[in-house]
């Protein structure tokens, strides 16, 4: 059975009585290896079958209001039984605020490596939007 750990989900406000998750707390500055960790992030939730969610609503910044947006991603660990669920701007707390990811996640996400069909279908989607903007680059003349 794997263990479900939720990342990046926050309470309304630094004083919200009824919610047991935490707040986020800005760091002084950001943490060594942040532009890495955010790029492999990203590639983790370019993955196919990453996406777990769409909600409605979106999501704003605790700290600044800026719309987070409204996905939920997944990462399935495999061999330690950790499941990771974590929503859209989770990079902004990290990038914009300083916020530090817990240091299991971080080693997760650090650890994570795409095998050749996810890399070959990243690939794909990406010459189809270069090929989607060219043609509304061309339409708009």
């Amino acid at each position: 059975m794997s263990d479900t750990i939720k990342v990046g989900f926050w309470a309304d406000s630094h004083d919200d009585k009824y919610s047991d998750l935490p707040f986020p707390v800005p760091g002084v500055k950001p943490f060594q290896g942040l532009n890495k960790f955010i790029q492999k992030l990203h590639e983790v939730q370019e993955e196919d079958g990453c996406l777990c969610g769409d909600y409605f609503d979106y999501s704003m910044c605790r700290l600044c209001d800026k719309n987070n947006g409204c996905d939920e991603y997944k990462l399935d660990t495999g061999n330690d039984y950790k499941v990771y669920v974590w929503p859209s701007g989770l990079s902004h707390y990290y990038t914009e605020h300083g916020v530090h990811p817990p240091q299991d996640f971080y080693q997760a996400i650090m650890r994570y490596r795409n095998d050749t069909r996810s890399q070959q279908r990243r690939a794909k989607k990406n010459r189809s939007k270069e090929m989607s903007r060219n043609r509304d680059k061309k339409l708009a003349k």
